[in-house]
């Protein structure tokens, strides 16, 4: 990711139709701009568009299922974050740990 790029996410929630699953999908996309420190922008056919900051909050949000307009201004962020750096490099490494643990206990039980 390029340092100073927000996140535009142009989803498809059409097929949801009136479920809570666009309501999830906009609470996923508020995670993505937390790991990644960045505005999220998000753009949805029928589900709810959104513009989250870089700390999950919604800065502004459209209804479901209804046709408009979003004219919001959001700040250019420079900040990298441990998992927009490293990526899935923790989880692998974890792991690999509970693996090692594993195999230990197996040869060498309690």
């Amino acid at each position: 990711m390029k340092p100073y790029s927000p996140v535009l996410l142009d989803v498809n929630d059409g097929w949801f139709g009136n479920s809570a699953a666009p309501f999830q999908h906009l609470n996923m996309a508020r995670f993505r701009a937390i790991e990644n420190h960045r505005y999220l922008l998000r753009a949805a056919n029928s589900g709810i568009s959104a513009i989250i900051d870089p700390y999950g909050r919604i800065r502004q949000k459209t209804p479901l299922n209804v046709r408009t307009v979003v004219d919001s201004t959001f700040e250019w962020e420079d900040k990298l974050t441990p998992y927009t750096r490293y990526g899935d490099v923790f989880a692998w490494a974890c792991l690999g740990v509970t693996l090692l643990s594993t195999g230990f206990l197996v040869r060498y039980p309690l």
